[in-house]
């Protein structure tokens, strides 16, 4: 599919818009600290707890897909990606019953999440019964900035429904643009919703160009990018660079994008290997 030059104009936007660039370069915010983690985190972050929480049988444990939290902070107009890791094994299955909102209080949140999938970017992984929502950037840019309490139910039927634990999600209005994680959490939306543009060269310069956060995760991302319209040395390339960033920050990538990571390199492995 072309993409036309008013489709990449739109893109880049919405982009824009999304994150209040108004003509400056795109940087880091100012710190905040998370309550799962002693060190200072930008808005965005996340403090990722010291083991990975697995749900009661019955159960939803709700986390952003970076890694298991107490409170999820992230820019207003930048979209935002929560994991579900739930507790029966019949109801792995995207779409399968239906999924409302809550605050603590009981009262239905219509923040507009959706459910998302992806095999890259969400794989599925032996053992484990996980879906993904998203709340895309437009939604999120509805927002007031504050700090809400959110859990999840999924009902099944009158009978029977699935409760989450209580996340604390705090949007953060940004006054100097995206930082490494809402750049990273933007292309991940881009690669779920707007495919057809990723494959138009001037829109992937664009998107990975001089200018935007580069990190470690938005480089597994651009791997993404390139092993999906055929450039698989580059997408090696890009991961390999996702590594040497990672080692030089000397911080590790989160959860959703080293699992991301280590899937498409097995496949490239496997693809590229001598026959």
């Amino acid at each position: 599919m072309t993409v036309t030059k008013t489709s990449r104009i739109a893109l880049s936007a919405t982009f824009l818009t999304v994150f209040s660039l108004l003509g400056a370069a795109l940087a880091g915010c100012s710190g905040a600290s998370s309550t799962t983690s002693s060190r200072a985190d930008r808005p965005g972050t996340v403090g990722t707890a010291e083991r990975l929480r697995m749900p009661a049988p019955g159960a939803i444990v709700l986390e952003p897909v970076e890694g298991p939290t107490d409170t999820v902070r992230f820019h207003i107009g930048s979209p935002l990606f929560l994991r579900l890791r739930l507790g029966d094994p019949s109801v792995c299955r995207p779409g399968s019953g239906e999924l409302f909102y809550f605050d603590a209080t009981g009262s239905q949140l219509g923040w507009g999440f959706q459910e998302v999938v992806d095999s890259l970017l969400f794989p599925t992984i032996d053992g484990r019964c996980e879906r993904v929502v998203m709340l895309s950037s437009e939604a999120s840019n509805r927002l007031p900035a504050g700090r809400y309490t959110m859990r999840a139910e999924l009902f099944l039927d009158p009978a029977r429904r699935l409760r989450s634990d209580t996340l604390a999600v705090q949007p953060v209005r940004s006054t100097t643009g995206a930082d490494e994680l809402s750049y990273a959490r933007f292309l991940m939306e881009q690669i779920v919703h707007n495919a057809a543009q990723l494959r138009d060269p001037e829109t992937v310069a664009a998107l990975f160009g001089e200018g935007v956060p580069t990190s470690a995760e938005s480089e597994v991302y651009r791997a993404v990018v390139l092993y999906r319209v055929g450039d698989f040395a580059g997408a090696v390339i890009a991961l390999r660079s996702s590594r040497e960033m990672e080692r030089e920050r000397g911080r590790s990538v989160g959860i959703a994008a080293e699992t991301t990571r280590a899937t498409l390199e097995r496949i490239l492995a496997q693809m590229l290997e001598p026959r």
